[in-house]
């Protein structure tokens, strides 16, 4: 994982789960302030309310111009993607950055990235991998991470949009899939 100092303008590409406990997480590092890009609303006026980030709507703001005018035209300092699938966001992580900005690529991605290597060279980026389930100093990820919920640090509670009892299962998937129309980012089946 990259880290986040204090000071750093932090971007989060991605609004589901993992993008905005890497906004969670990048504020924890001390960042000077954090957007979040991605899509529907609902995870967005989420991270805006619970969270104090800036939310940015991929599908109806020019991101690049957003993020020029969030950093006064430096760009971020750090850029995480949590999107993955099969869509361009490595290129839109070298466009947001700034000179000499980290980039870390969380997504898992199901199709080759494409990436114009202009910014990358000409910002002299730095872009890393994460994978999940590693260690960091002999400590586990998901360790640290109940380590973090354990002290009250994370907060996942405004993640959780939708609760299913046990009988209701096939509602709670079809929800869970349904994020763009329901605004769904954590579903909870309860016993």
């Amino acid at each position: 994982m990259v880290p986040v100092n204090p000071g750093d303008r932090v971007a989060v590409i991605g609004s589901g789960p993992v993008g905005l406990i890497l906004a969670q997480m990048a504020d924890l590092s001390g960042a000077a302030s954090v957007a979040v890009l991605g899509k529907p609303n609902g995870p967005l006026s989420i991270a805006r309310e619970s969270m104090g980030v800036l939310p940015i709507n991929v599908d109806t703001t020019d991101v690049s111009e957003a993020i020029q005018t969030w950093t006064n035209g430096r760009g971020a300092d750090v850029v995480f993607e949590a999107v993955g699938g099969n869509v361009p966001t490595l290129q839109q992580a070298t466009e947001i950055a700034a000179k000499r900005a980290r980039i870390c690529m969380v997504g898992g991605h199901t199709a080759p990235l494409i990436l114009d290597t202009r910014y990358a060279r000409s910002r002299e980026l730095t872009i890393t991998w994460s994978f999940c389930y590693s260690r960091r100093d002999g400590k586990k990820d998901f360790q640290t991470a109940l380590d973090l919920l354990g002290a009250g640090k994370l907060k996942p509670t405004p993640l959780i949009t939708h609760r299913f009892s046990l009988d209701e299962i096939n509602e709670a998937f079809r929800v869970a899939a349904g994020r763009d129309q329901y605004g769904s980012i954590k579903v909870l089946v309860m016993p």
